[in-house]
């Protein structure tokens, strides 16, 4: 676990505007605050319902200013087919402790849970507000070998389900 560099972490993350809300976020006061209210109403929601949401595909959480206020918005960020939940995650992760095979389904929640857990993260961190209330330290207290984790998903092994 190196240095947090925000240059980096945006160059994973797709949509250009989050760039831009974190760098109007350090002239804005008040949109820092709501990013972090946020954040923390994210976290919570994690832990209480074992479902992540959408935050990275465009316009799925829309943050506005409103007079002097800003607030935000989630348009699209629930997955359709029943939310992103971490038992499936778990399956799937002991699957990989026991070198099985991940369907594609297992496969893409991986990739979905961690770029989640990347973008609070990273967002956080590009914030200066990356404290226990906001970050997200592992995949809702399941236990992760993270080499094996992403040996896996580099793997071309899947099996179509």
């Amino acid at each position: 676990s190196g240095e947090f560099k925000r240059w980096e972490f945006l160059d994973l993350q797709s949509p250009v505007s989050l760039g831009d809300l974190l760098n109007e976020a350090d002239k804005d006061d008040k949109l820092k605050e709501t990013i972090k209210d946020f954040l923390i109403k994210t976290k919570k929601y994690i832990k209480s319902s074992g479902e992540i949401i959408d935050i990275v595909g465009k316009g799925n959480v829309f943050f506005f200013k409103q007079g002097d206020e800003w607030n935000y918005s989630l348009i699209d960020a629930l997955y359709p087919w029943g939310g992103m939940n971490f038992e499936t995650v778990k399956t799937a992760i002991s699957k990989i402790e026991s070198e099985e095979v991940l369907s594609d389904k297992e496969h893409s929640f991986l990739l979905n849970t961690l770029n989640f857990i990347r973008t609070i993260n990273g967002v956080a961190k590009s914030l200066g507000i990356g404290n226990e209330e906001c970050l997200i330290d592992n995949l809702n207290g399941i236990k992760v070998d993270y080499t094996k984790l992403l040996e896996a998903l580099k793997s071309k092994k899947k099996k179509v389900v």
